[in-house]
Order: structure tokens, then C-alpha cells, then sequence
């Protein structure tokens, strides 16, 4: 048996060597990914060729700090006030289509073809959607509005499709001077994760007493086409992450920053990956992805993570030996400043090493606050333990650079020098970062530059 950081390393070797079967599940995501980008990059071609950049500027979006019905309102009451209201909104909705001069009734084509809603259903000018079902209104209050059926404003809904961008902007006109809107989402300029595009208005509408907010959908046909496939994704993936849709669009963005490739296979895409990537946020997304949502590909993600520590292990090593070399040449350069006594007659080259070392110093420190940050790793793989070491050494580093740097530049540039303020001033955050540092210390540091520094700035 072994044991220990022989054990550790013989692990990632046969992680390394291993034939990992994908399971079926992280097959149908992947699939599901692939497809996914590849229709979402259809529709944004779509998008750049008709979008319409002058409703886009002339339309921003708004909306109320909280958008709701009467507060206290169950998802009972959201419904009754629907129905109390349908007939109402459905009225208000026609009107705007007329006063535009258009058809409500008129069957929308596209490319010389009818544009279908259902199979056996074309879209409208008006589209008048059927309520919300109850199943998903609830999972939409559970998910989106922290429980508070109030919010729920979308029951009472109907589509609006124009051709092209001069009815878009007169749809648009018609509906806020016949209306009283209350929020615009200008998915034009602002679209969903899945691409799609359009212009989501939420109106008040009253019938009697009851008031009650509607949603609105203004539709371009040549978009709209592609609807059905980017649907099929929209509600995969929202099932799939099962949160609200701000939740979602987070999700999907990360995968989109993956950079997935359409011919390549999970399996494949891991490989690759850990085999040469060294940009390490999209080799953690992914392996973020492979250990999410029950997809349970642990061993995929394990390569990557360990691609991940080899990418660290491989900057910290040039990192030291940056510093050590920098260190030597900054400290043989100021042996022959020495030897010259160039400081007679000009002061200019103690002060470029001087910002080099505090450069370096810099460096140092950003690379080592990690490590300083964490406790020594207890576990045995010996990688890790060495990639904390080099960070402790680097934190040590910049402090003694940081030291050195000061001392030096006030004995040969003065205390008043801004490099020597600089430098100073540096020493004092790095000893108030240092979990050992000496408060007392800083604060004098502190003391003593900032007088300093107004009396250098003061003309």
C-alpha cells in the first residue's frame, strides 16, 4: 500500500490514464448545449439583419421599483382579477393593432410562408394566449417572486407581429398614448439567454372596480420564426436548473463563455481541454457544469481541476523565478550605481530601479496574498501544498522588497522623493494585510507620509 504524497500523485496519474464512460444524462445536456448554441447563433444572425435600431433608441426600457396588483393578493385573487378583466384587455389590445393600421385577423407569412403558432394554427397580427396555467404560475411565484403572488402579472397575455420595423414603431406609439403601461422589457436591445428578441409591455387595465395588470408581447415576424426551436432550449434549461430565470441567464452565459464547440463530444471537450487550456475560469466553468444538477461526472471534473493546478503550479514557478531574477539585476544595478557614484550629478537611474523593485514587489504580493490568506493544506497531495508554499514565500517577498525599497530610496533619493513616499507608503498596506504585521509600525509609516505627500502635491 502507499500512502501520503506518493498516494496523491499516483491518484492524478490514474485519473490521468483512466477511460471515463459519460453517462447518459451529461450526453443529453451536452447535446442539448450544442444545439442550443448552434440555434442561438442562427437567431442572432437573424437579429443583426433586421433589428430595429430606432425603436431600440427610442424605446427604453422601465419599470416600477416593485411591479404588482393590490399587495396581499393570493394566487386566487390573481386569477379572479384576470378574469374580471379578460375581456377588457382583449378590447384595449385590438384597438392599438387598429389604430395602426393594421389587421387583427391578418394570417402573418414570412419568406413567402404562413408563420405557425400550433401545427395547425397560424399567427395573427393578434395572438390572444389562453391565462397562464395554474402549475406554472406557482412555480413562477415559488421561484421568481419570493412567494408573493402579487407579482404575478402575466395571467391575461396576448402577441402582437408586425413585418417590419415602421409597424413596430407604430404598434408602439399606439400602445402608450391608448394605454396605461407601467413597465417596458426592450428585449430587442436586452434579449433572453436563449437569443430571442422582442418587446414585453405590462398594462393596467380596468373593468368596473378591478384593475389589473397585462402582458403584451410585440413580436418581429422574421424573429418570431425562430421561436419554436429557441423554446424547445428556454424551457430544457429552465427545468434543467430549476430557478428563476435571472438564474438561468447567469447559467447559460457561463456556458456560453465555455465556448463549446458543435463537432466536438463531452468527452472529447474535457480531453482537450485538460490536455493544453491554461485560461483557468473556463476550465472551472466547465467543471463546475460536469458536478452540477446531478449530472455526477466527478471524474471529468477532476481533470480539469487538475489542469487547473498544473496551470497554478506552472505561473507560480515563473513568478519566483521573475522575482529572484529581478531581484538580482535590481540589486547588481545598484552595486554599480554605487561603484560610479552617479548619484553626484544625476538621480534618475536610482529611481527607475526603484519603481522596477516596487513593481516587482507588487507582484509579489498579489501573488502570494492567497496563500498568506489560507492555513498551511492538510491534505497530502503534494501540489497543493507546494503551490501554498510558493504563495507564502511570495507574500514574504514583497514585504522584504517592499522594506528594502523604502530604506534604500530615502538614503539615496531623500525622504520627501515620491518614490520614497511611494515605497513607504506600500510597506504600511502590506504590513496592515500581513497577519503578523506590527500596527504600531504601519501607523508611523502612515504618519509620516501623509504630511509629506500634501506638502510634495501643494503648488
Amino acid at each position: 500500500e502507499i500512502a501520503g504524497p506518493k498516494a496523491a500523485k499516483v491518484l492524478r496519474s490514474r485519473l490521468r490514464q483512466k477511460k471515463v464512460r459519460v453517462g447518459k444524462k451529461a450526453e443529453e445536456f451536452f447535446a442539448n448545449v450544442k444545439d442550443f448554441i448552434a440555434a442561438k447563433h442562427e437567431i442572432d444572425a437573424t437579429a443583426e439583419r433586421v433589428l430595429p435600431r430606432s425603436y431600440m433608441d427610442s424605446y427604453q426600457s422601465f419599470k416600477p421599483a416593485v411591479l404588482r396588483h393590490a399587495e396581499g393578493m393570493s394566487i386566487d385573487d390573481v386569477y379572479q382579477s384576470a378574469e374580471c378583466t379578460r375581456s377588457a384587455f382583449e378590447q384595449a389590445a385590438r384597438s392599438v393593432v387598429e389604430a395602426a393600421d393594421l389587421d387583427p385577423d391578418e394570417v402573418v407569412t414570412h419568406d413567402g410562408e404562413e408563420l405557425m403558432l400550433t401545427d395547425d394554427l397560424p399567427f395573427t397580427r393578434l395572438c390572444l394566449a389562453p391565462p397562464k396555467g395554474h402549475a406554472r404560475a406557482a412555480e413562477k411565484i415559488r421561484d421568481d417572486y419570493e412567494g408573493d403572488a402579487s407579482r404575478l402579472v402575466d395571467v391575461n397575455r396576448c402577441s402582437i407581429v408586425v413585418d417590419e420595423e415602421q409597424q413596430l414603431v407604430a404598434v408602439a406609439s399606439k400602445l402608450m398614448e391608448k394605454c396605461e403601461v407601467v413597465r417596458l422589457k426592450n428585449r430587442f436591445a436586452e434579449p433572453l439567454f436563449n437569443g430571442y428578441r422582442d418587446a414585453l409591455y405590462s398594462v393596467r387595465v380596468s373593468s368596473g372596480d378591478t384593475s389589473h395588470i397585462c402582458e403584451l408581447q410585440l413580436h418581429l415576424a422574421a424573429v418570431i420564426a425562430h421561436k419554436e426551436k429557441t423554446h424547445h432550449y428556454y424551457e430544457y434549461f429552465r427545468s434543467y436548473f430549476a430557478g428563476s430565470m435571472a438564474e438561468v441567464d447567469s447559467r447559460m452565459k457561463d456556458l456560453m463563455d465555455i465556448g463549446i464547440s458543435h463537432d466536438k463530444s463531452l468527452e472529447g471537450l474535457v480531453n482537450d481541454l485538460a490536455a493544453s487550456c491554461t485560461d483557468v475560469p473556463r476550465l472551472k466553468g466547465l467543471a463546475r457544469f460536469l458536478g452540477y444538477g446531478g449530472m455526477d461526472e466527478y471524474e471529468l471534473a477532476a481533470r480539469l481541476y487538475d489542469r487547473c493546478l498544473d496551470v497554478h503550479l506552472t505561473s507560480l514557478n515563473a513568478a519566483r523565478l521573475l522575482w529572484r531574477d529581478k531581484t538580482a539585476s535590481i540589486a547588481q544595478s545598484f552595486r554599480g550605481i554605487d561603484d560610479a557614484n552617479a548619484l553626484k550629478h544625476d538621480s534618475k537611474p536610482v529611481e527607475e530601479i526603484c519603481r522596477a523593485q516596487l513593481e516587482a514587489a507588487d507582484n509579489a504580493q498579489w501573488h502570494g496574498s492567497e496563500g498568506h490568506e489560507r492555513p498551511r493544506p492538510t491534505c497530502c497531495a503534494p501540489e497543493v501544498v507546494e503551490a501554498w508554499e510558493a504563495q507564502c514565500e511570495a507574500w514574504r517577498k514583497a514585504g522584504a522588497l517592499f522594506r528594502e525599497t523604502r530604506d534604500r530610496a530615502s538614503s539615496k533619493l531623500g525622504n520627501e522623493h515620491p518614490v520614497t513616499l511611494t515605497a513607504a507608503a506600500s510597506l504600511a498596506g502590506w504590513i496592515l494585510e500581513d497577519k503578523d504585521g506590527d500596527w504600531n509600525e504601519a501607523f508611523d509609516l502612515c504618519s509620516d507620509v501623509r504630511p509629506r505627500v500634501v506638502n510634495f502635491r501643494r503648488p
